[in-house]
Parts: C-alpha cells; sequence; structure tokens
C-alpha cells in the first residue's frame, strides 16, 4: 500500500513501510483528555456558567488545569479551521492555503503545550502518558497540514465501522470460517451502500432481485455495485 494511511497509534500499522502514515488527532486527543476529565478541578470548571471571568479566575487558582486544558483549547481551534473550511466547500489548494495560515501555528503551540505538560507533572501521570502519545507522533499528526485533501482525523472511518464494532460479540458465534466470511461480505457491502447515499434495505433487495432474474454475470455485477450510476433513483436517500 503507497497512499496515505491514518491510523491510531497500534503499531502494526508500521509494517506499511511505503505507504504516508497520518497519526489521528482525534485519538491524540483522547489520550490527554481522559487525564483532564477525571479530575475534580476540571469538573468544577465544566459545571460552571458560561461566565468567560469566573472560568478564568477558576484556571488562575488551578494553575495545573490550565496548563492541561491550554493544548486541548488549541486542538479544538484546529477542529474549528476544519469546520469553516468544510462548510466553505474549500477547494484543495485554498485548504491548504487555510491550514498553513492558521492550522500550523496553532499547532506549533499544541506541541509547546504537550512539552509543558510533560515538564510539569509527574512522569508516571496519566497526564503526562497523553502529551507523550502526542509528542511520539507529532510528526505524523502535522501530516494532515500538507495536503489539503487529508482530513484532521479518522472519524468518518471509525463511524462506519462502529456497527461491526457493535455486533462484533455474536461473530463470537460464528461457527465457520465460511460464515465469517461472509458475514465480513455483507457488512463491507451495506456499508459501502450507505457511503455512497443508498438505502442498504432498498439496494440489497434490488440486487438480489436482478440477479435472481438476470444470473450472476460480469456485467450485471458492474451495474450492481453501490457506485454504479446505472442504480434506479428509487434506491438512494431523499
Amino acid at each position: 500500500f503507497e497512499k496515505a494511511l491514518m491510523s491510531d497509534g497500534f503499531e502494526g500499522y508500521d509494517n506499511y513501510t511505503a505507504a504516508i502514515h497520518l497519526s489521528c488527532m482525534a485519538h491524540a486527543r483522547r489520550h490527554l483528555y481522559d487525564a483532564v476529565k477525571i479530575r475534580a478541578d476540571y469538573q468544577t470548571f465544566k459545571n460552571l456558567p458560561d461566565d468567560t471571568e469566573m472560568k478564568l479566575k477558576h484556571i488562575r487558582e488551578n494553575p495545573a488545569l490550565g496548563i492541561l486544558l491550554e493544548p486541548l483549547g488549541n486542538i479544538n481551534r484546529l477542529y474549528e479551521v476544519e469546520s469553516r473550511a468544510k462548510k466553505k466547500k474549500l477547494s484543495r489548494e485554498e485548504v491548504y492555503e487555510l491550514r498553513q495560515k492558521e492550522s500550523k501555528p496553532l499547532f506549533d503551540q499544541v506541541i509547546a503545550g504537550m512539552e509543558r505538560i510533560a515538564r510539569s507533572f509527574d512522569s508516571g501521570s496519566k497526564a503526562v502518558k497523553g502529551a507523550n502519545y502526542f509528542l511520539k507522533r507529532k510528526d505524523s499528526l502535522a501530516l494532515y497540514l500538507e495536503d489539503g485533501n487529508y482530513p484532521i482525523d479518522n472519524n468518518l472511518a471509525e463511524r462506519m465501522v462502529k456497527p461491526f464494532v457493535i455486533g462484533r460479540k455474536g461473530f463470537l458465534f460464528a461457527d465457520t470460517e465460511a460464515g465469517a466470511e461472509a458475514t465480513a461480505v455483507w457488512y463491507s457491502l451495506s456499508q459501502s451502500a450507505i457511503m455512497n447515499g443508498l438505502v442498504p434495505e432498498k439496494y440489497i433487495e434490488y440486487v438480489l432481485t436482478r440477479l435472481k432474474n438476470k444470473g450472476i454475470r460480469e456485467e450485471v455485477l458492474d451495474e450492481l455495485l453501490p457506485y454504479s450510476r446505472a442504480l434506479p433513483e428509487y434506491l438512494y436517500k431523499k
């Protein structure tokens, strides 16, 4: 595989040596946020009314919390840039220019904030582990800045596999390898239908009916693929 590959921190992906390996910002953020959300001072901060002065006062009184929240806030700002680009439907080149102008300085501030956490907290703390997760992958996390087509995270892919994750306990009872393979094919087909704007139930019914009437021939299969332009309009979501 020689294209761009975005993943979490699982080291198995390092075997794809020919790929451009990007790291997921959502995973990097999550590791630090998991350390923050269990803190009592953060729970108090979160429950304060949306009064900027009150929240700033709380952070001044809890400087450790402020150190932790700073890079998280800058990551949120990175996502705000992405949201604006999406709403404006910017081109690949325009997204690249926007990221270079606004996101790159913010990303550098995130790195500085993570380095500060690594210096300021106990080396065995969850906060330092979260910061080190980011710092270890800072180069691969920054790669999305270099191409307007690269996403900031792989949340879209994760949402697509969520039904599979929810159903995986049931797969423990697949009696045969063929049964497990058939399940994988079914999920791939139904999720591909969803990605192409089809109603999966209507699409599967249409496919089975066509195969019954026309037979399993290559030219028929080509017309039935989820991205085929030959599919009737009523199969698509309104």
